[in-house]
């Protein structure tokens, strides 16, 4: 498991993922928007940057 000083609290993650199904119509991925970040990182050119705060090499 992963072990981080600010996870997203489960009442936020649920709200959230609840907001995001209700959109009309349903989005064809359901993420937070917390999620972003790692996502997207690929397509918007940081995938080193991001894969190295993650591990930490900096």
């Amino acid at each position: 498991m992963l072990k981080t000083p600010h996870p997203m609290p489960l009442v936020d993650f649920i709200n959230e993922t609840i907001e995001v199904l209700h959109q009309q119509p349903t989005p064809h991925e359901i993420k937070v928007k917390r999620l972003g970040v790692l996502r997207d990182a690929e397509a918007e050119g940081r995938f080193e940057q991001t894969f190295n705060m993650l591990n930490g090499t900096h």
